[in-house]
């Protein structure tokens, strides 16, 4: 019996499932869950593992008493002032994309960290790490609600704060174990290849932006009179005594709520209620 070529049935192509299957969402949302999750687990676990290294960190860098603070407070003080306007920027330019970028500043700021000769040294790098760490927590959480099925956001917001959390509990003894029995260097060495895993985890879901976000541009004079404010009051919390911070934190809010009242795109009541919708 010969074969004709009609009688050959065409190759079928290779399946796959659509982009918007069922399957599909639920693989997005697990990479998401898991970068977000590993993220805030950096994160806290930064904020919370350098506190009992500190002694250490001191004698070995032979630093001084005034600017040893610096290593957590100005790693805090970045990351505080520095998530409104990261927040804004995600709406922006992809919540995805500022996540990766985020975790890749936060592995790469933690590199130098543990590289850093100088208490000097040291401090700046903490700054830059707190830029990315600020960058990951908003973009973090408006990346995962988005990628979440309808109705489980909530449930993946409280699973990936529990894991943070853990590194709130657990990151001082860590941290002083570390220093302890190895070096105080090894607890940034810890963070670097948990936020490069973070990042691979963030390129595998997909990317979301805030609805017409691209008719509203970011607002630089609030934003920076935002973070100024933001870190004047924080250092004149730190020291009462020094009034001229906090008078430089009411002029850049009122130049704030000038600005924000000014704007058509009012980023900061946006940004505000966003995070507000997500919490139960």
């Amino acid at each position: 019996m010969s074969v004709t070529p009609e009688s050959v049935p065409p190759p079928r192509p290779h399946s796959r499932p659509p982009a918007h299957s069922p399957s599909s969402v639920r693989s997005r949302a697990r990479w998401a869950l898991a970068a977000v999750a590993t993220g805030a687990f950096c994160v806290q676990l930064d904020s919370f593992a350098l506190n009992p290294a500190l002694p250490v960190i001191r004698t070995e860098l032979d630093g001084s008493r005034t600017a040893l603070p610096w290593v957590v407070g100005g790693y805090l003080l970045t990351a505080g002032s520095l998530m409104p306007v990261a927040g804004r920027l995600a709406d922006l330019w992809g919540r995805r994309r500022m996540l990766a970028l985020g975790l890749a500043l936060f592995a790469a700021a933690a590199a130098l960290c543990a590289l850093a000769p100088s208490l000097p040294l040291l401090v700046a790098a903490r700054l830059l790490q707190g830029a990315g760490g600020a960058l990951i927590m908003p973009a973090g959480l408006a990346l995962l609600t988005n990628a979440c099925p309808p109705g489980r956001e909530q449930r993946a917001i409280g699973r990936a704060l529990g894991l943070a959390g853990l590194a709130t509990v657990c990151g001082p003894f860590v941290g002083g174990a570390l220093a302890r029995f190895v070096s105080w260097r090894a607890v940034f060495w810890l963070t670097v290849p948990l936020a490069v895993a973070a990042a691979a985890c963030a390129l595998r879901t997909a990317e979301s932006r805030a609805p017409n976000a691209g008719k509203h541009p970011l607002d630089l004079t609030g934003a920076v009179a935002a973070t100024g404010a933001l870190v004047c009051l924080a250092r004149w919390l730190e020291h009462p005594a020094a009034w001229h911070r906090a008078a430089a934190a009411l002029v850049l809010g009122a130049l704030f709520v000038r600005a924000e009242r000014r704007s058509p795109a009012r980023w900061w009541t946006r940004r505000c209620s966003a995070t507000a919708r997500m919490w139960p």
